[in-house]
């Protein structure tokens, strides 16, 4: 009998011991294509665009959103005074009306806001036609507004279409001043222009 013959292949049986193995395996056995943070392994639904809304939405009406220091739906007010009492920002062409520094900051920050909750969801710029915030100051629409709350009513509506057409808005009401440093206090966080 010849030396090579005598000789067993012994398994590799610590290659199935590691983590990238049992992966493999356990993908096949399922049929399961395996996870890669490089593939996308889904396509984003457009129901998502409407949580991505109500999500700009409650940021944007927030207590946290502060321009220069003060509450962003405060110094908004106070722009809106000369401009009939709406204050509508485009976020993808980046504009305002009326274009004041506030309104232009808020604009920037919520467009970039925008963008991020987009990648995150796996949509791209180019999936919106249109993406807005509206504020109405006066009215709260056909919504409650909160009581026990000084000010006037306002109304918040986000809307983003997609560029098949379709529209999906939140909106909410409130109660608000118009900004007044001397009745407020500045957030230590301040930031802005």
């Amino acid at each position: 009998m010849a030396l090579s013959q005598s000789i067993v292949p012994v398994p590799n049986y610590s290659l199935k011991r590691t983590a990238a193995y049992r992966r493999l395996c356990y993908h096949a056995v399922t049929r399961q294509r395996p996870l890669s943070s490089s593939v996308r392994t889904h396509m984003p639904r457009s129901r998502n665009l409407k949580g991505i809304a109500a999500g700009l939405e409650s940021s944007f009406v927030s207590r946290n959103n502060d321009i220069s220091g003060y509450w962003g739906i405060g110094v908004l007010c106070r722009d809106a005074l000369t401009s009939g009492g709406t204050v509508k920002l485009d976020l993808i062409q980046r504009s305002a009306s009326p274009a004041t520094p506030s309104s232009a900051f808020a604009t920037s920050s919520y467009a970039r806001l925008l963008e991020t909750m987009l990648g995150n969801a796996g949509f791209s710029g180019a999936d919106l036609a249109a993406a807005s915030i509206t504020l109405q100051f006066g009215t709260s629409g056909n919504l409650p507004s909160p009581l026990g709350m000084p000010g006037e009513p306002f109304l918040c509506t986000v809307a983003l279409t997609d560029r098949k057409g379709h529209k999906y808005s939140v909106s909410s009401a409130g109660r608000c001043l118009p900004h007044d440093p001397a009745r407020e206090h500045r957030s230590v966080r301040a930031s802005g222009f």
